[in-house]
């Protein structure tokens, strides 16, 4: 039987670390990626290159990321039962993004560093001034990444990655979240009170009435 490369498909006797690979292949191609044998590999294929099994001095990475042929980052592919231990392969993940690539000059560390089992994946941003990993949804787009490596790199303990400046940039706004969400509040207690203020008077007007009819009228 032959399989699918479209999309996902999986053997019933595949072993958990092959299962997971093609989880992690499905995943990448719905976020624009090519995923390419490295004996296959052909940059005119899109803007984006995932290559298995890329070679590299320290040995083959599990994917290394080309976007624009520019390589950018590197996947750690690791089976379902390291879902909950994925932050202990970061280390690995980081070694083969130092490490130096075949056939092509990386005149740095590569910058976007991912674990996944292709169910749970985790990122690393190496360009943060204070890099640390986090749980994402999906990899990043081919442009997503290209962008990130055109854009100035932040300087230590100042600017910060267009993810991590986002909440503050909101905050720093004329009417931040939270501005608005104390103006609410107090909104609410002032209804509140008003609200309660009239219970209490339609209160005193009842406690007026006898059967008798309208004993008594006061000024409230």
């Amino acid at each position: 039987m032959a399989k699918d490369q479209s999309g996902p498909f999986f053997y019933a006797n595949q072993t958990p670390e092959q299962a997971a690979r093609d989880r992690i292949d499905a995943r990448l191609r719905a976020s624009g990626w090519h995923v390419q044998d490295k004996d296959a590999l052909d940059f005119n294929a899109g803007p984006g290159i995932a290559v298995r099994e890329y070679q590299t001095d320290i040995g083959p990475a599990d994917y290394v990321l080309f976007a624009d042929r520019q390589a950018v980052g590197v996947i750690e592919a690791k089976p379902d039962t390291w879902g909950v231990r994925l932050t202990a392969v970061e280390e690995q993940s980081e070694g083969y993004a130092n490490a130096r690539l075949k056939w092509i000059t990386n005149a740095e560390p590569l910058p976007f560093l991912y674990e996944s089992t292709g169910q749970i994946t985790r990122f690393t941003n190496a360009r943060d001034p204070n890099p640390r990993s986090r749980e994402v949804f999906s990899f990043h787009r081919p442009e997503t990444l290209q962008a990130w490596m055109q854009a100035p790199r932040p300087h230590p303990g100042r600017a910060r990655s267009p993810l991590q400046s986002r909440p503050r940039r909101l905050a720093k706004g004329p009417r931040s979240m939270a501005r608005r969400w104390r103006e609410g509040q107090e909104t609410c207690e002032a209804e509140a009170g008003q609200n309660a203020r009239y219970v209490d008077s339609r209160a005193i007007v009842v406690a007026a009435f006898t059967s008798d009819g309208l004993v008594a009228r006061k000024d409230w």
